[in-house]
């Protein structure tokens, strides 16, 4: 039997928001300093596959674009998009780098 220690409140509604709501801003500024600050050429080389946010970011579309188009299989010309989960999708590197010109 747990003891009333062991059992942890529920977090309130309005901290769950506040809480999505810095994780949103966080991820925000990942994707803007993953572009100006050029990391995106080191994460084009050492990964397979990013997000759709990361592809979209470095690519230079919008999110929203950007996840209409994946749902549609293709983010842009040469860049097919694949379906990993019921809400996930993943994009190639080689085909972001092949599209920009930075074919190793």
């Amino acid at each position: 039997m747990a003891r009333t220690t062991d059992i942890t409140p529920k977090q309130s509604d309005k901290q769950r928001r506040a809480r999505a709501e810095a994780q949103r801003v966080e991820r925000a500024q990942y994707l803007a300093d993953l572009v100006t600050d050029g990391r995106y050429l080191e994460l084009l080389r050492t990964r397979a596959r990013v997000a759709v946010d990361e592809a979209a970011a470095i690519l230079g579309l919008g999110r929203t674009a950007a996840y209409k188009a994946a749902a549609r299989g293709q983010l842009a010309d040469g860049v097919p998009v694949v379906r990993v989960g019921p809400r996930k999708y993943a994009v190639g590197t080689a085909h972001i780098r092949r599209v920009l010109g930075i074919d190793e």
